[in-house]
């Protein structure tokens, strides 16, 4: 019961650094066999879509609490790691993370077009704190202003993610 009411993030809401509220309802069952833990829907969280959106693996930063199928992956913090969040949220958009997935990931360009939870949680992170993540949270700020330009951001945001990696042109 104490899931009722609360939003709920359907798989096709998660787009990069933003959710379609079109694809967003709300729980009105008062029943459920398996309930998780209410912290776990608790605002601020990274949701990622498991499957690829426009061949891509994307991720959103949702501050707010909400409830996700199994088809969302959510990563949780409390809201003074709002800042790493955001930063997170930008390296699972970047062209490195994609890049990553892409050579690494099982069913991916192989037979099945998503990224399993495990295969997320392998993707080494940079430092989420310093210089690096501070043009990192930039970036994602401009991609979270207009997430529909991709132009505007990716740019910005993949130069910014191959600094705090610590990446070059070679």
């Amino acid at each position: 019961s104490h899931l009722v009411g609360m939003p709920l993030v359907l798989v096709d809401a998660v787009r990069s650094f933003r959710l379609d509220t079109d694809h967003v309802t709300e729980i009105d069952e008062a029943v459920m066999h398996r309930p998780r833990n209410p912290r776990l829907y608790q605002g601020p969280h990274v949701l990622i879509r498991r499957g690829l959106y426009l061949g891509r693996p994307v991720s959103c930063l949702v501050t707010e609490t909400a409830a996700f199928t199994d088809s969302v992956i959510g990563l949780a913090g409390p809201k003074r790691d709002l800042p790493h969040l955001q930063t997170l949220t930008g390296y699972l958009n970047s062209s490195l993370a994609y890049y990553y997935h892409f050579l690494t990931a099982a069913s991916w360009g192989v037979e099945r077009d998503y990224v399993e939870l495990n295969e997320h949680l392998s993707l080494p992170i940079a430092d989420l704190e310093g210089e690096a993540a501070d043009l990192v949270r930039a970036a994602v700020r401009v991609a979270e202003e207009h997430p529909d330009d991709e132009d505007l951001w990716r740019g910005q945001l993949d130069e910014a993610v191959y600094a705090a990696y610590g990446l070059n042109e070679e």
